[in-house]
Parts: C-alpha cells; sequence; structure tokens
C-alpha cells in the first residue's frame, strides 16, 4: 500500500502561487532574497539563520518542497531554461503539481467563453498581463513570500520551545540557553517580517 501524503496546510495556496510566479518569472527569486537581506541587514546571524534565503523549507508542503529545491537546483546550472530541467528532475508523482503550476490561467477562462470572443480575449489578456507583471511579482509574490517565511518561523518557534523545554528537564544548561537564543533570533526575525508584511499590503491597498 502507498504511503499517504500529509494532508494539506493552510499555505498550500499561497505555495502554489509562489511557484507558479517563479517558474514564470525566475528572477523574483532574487528580489526576494534581497529583501530577507535588506530585513537582517548586518545581523549575520539572522542572515545565516531565519533570514536566510528562500528555499525549500519554507513550503509545509512535502511535494511544493521538493519542486522548490528543484528549482533553486535549476538556477545553479546553465545548460537548461529552469522549467525544461525541472521537468526533467520532478518524480512522476509531483508531475500533475507541476502541470497545474504551470497551466495557463487563460485556458481557463477561454473554456467559459464563446468561441466567437476567443481571438480578441487572447489579445487582451496578453496586454493585461504585460501591464500587471511587475506589480504581481513584485508586490503579491513578495509578500506572499514573506508570509510563507514568517509562518515558517512560527513551526520551528514552537519546534524550539518543546526541545528548550526537554532541554530543561534533562538538566542540560548549555543545549537550553542555544534553543533560548534561537528563540530569541527567530522572534526578532518574526517581527521584522510583520513590520514589512504590514507595510507590503498598505502599497498593495494602495
Amino acid at each position: 500500500m502507498p504511503a499517504r501524503r500529509p494532508a494539506p496546510t493552510r499555505d498550500v495556496p499561497i505555495e502554489e502561487y509562489c511557484l507558479r510566479g517563479l517558474f514564470r518569472r525566475p528572477e523574483a527569486y532574487y528580489a526576494v532574497n534581497r529583501k530577507l537581506r535588506q530585513l537582517a541587514g548586518t545581523n549575520r546571524a539572522l542572515l545565516d539563520g531565519p533570514l536566510s534565503d528562500w528555499c525549500a523549507e519554507d513550503f509545509s508542503s512535502s511535494d511544493y518542497g521538493a519542486l522548490m529545491a528543484m528549482f533553486c537546483a535549476a538556477l545553479d546550472q546553465d545548460e537548461m531554461e529552469v522549467f525544461d530541467y525541472v521537468r526533467t528532475q520532478a518524480d512522476e508523482s509531483l508531475i500533475p503539481h507541476l502541470d497545474a503550476i504551470l497551466a495557463d490561467d487563460l485556458d481557463g477562462v477561454r473554456a467559459r467563453l464563446h468561441n466567437g470572443l476567443k481571438a480578441d480575449l487572447g489579445n487582451q489578456w496578453d496586454r493585461g498581463q504585460r501591464g500587471i507583471a511587475s506589480v504581481d511579482l513584485n508586490g503579491e509574490l513578495l509578500e506572499k513570500a514573506l508570509r510563507l517565511r514568517f509562518n515558517r518561523l512560527q513551526r520551528e518557534r514552537e519546534t524550539l520551545c518543546f526541545l528548550q523545554i526537554d532541554a530543561q528537564e534533562q538538566g542540560d544548561s548549555t543545549a537550553e540557553a542555544q534553543f533560548q537564543g534561537q528563540i530569541i533570533l527567530s522572534s526578532i526575525a518574526k517581527g521584522l517580517i510583520e513590520a514589512e508584511l504590514q507595510k507590503q499590503m498598505s502599497i498593495l491597498r494602495e
């Protein structure tokens, strides 16, 4: 009997959105990382820890995390286009997710229209997509990427708290202090991300 997959989490729609944006415009990945480095400033502990580069660990879905890892690997090679590389490397079980992520949004719209309107729709869609591309990726994708990191830090904080309690019960003061330091660092990062999210949401509402 095949292993059961983990139940979907509340982050899955955001994760799918982020991957769709990354596969369509890979350069957006670097914009997100620039923002994380900007938030960390000169704090090396933040740069190397809770505000490090966007990665697979930010995705709560194991399938989407695997696709993110392949996306990052695709950026490290220059023999194939990002999509082609991921397509050739993806496990068969991931192909349906990849197809869904990369499905042309226009196909769904066309299916609901009469044939006579389809040609004009295509031209209008292309113009509209070019017009909103920069706003969509520079704004919404950044906001959602930061939200994924914020949620990841929350999950990790819960784990760190359990580990700290366990270390305390075991009388391991060194480990307890280390976990406490990581919790503090995580809290600082969460505060910085939360402030940036509020700023991003204000910009998107304008």
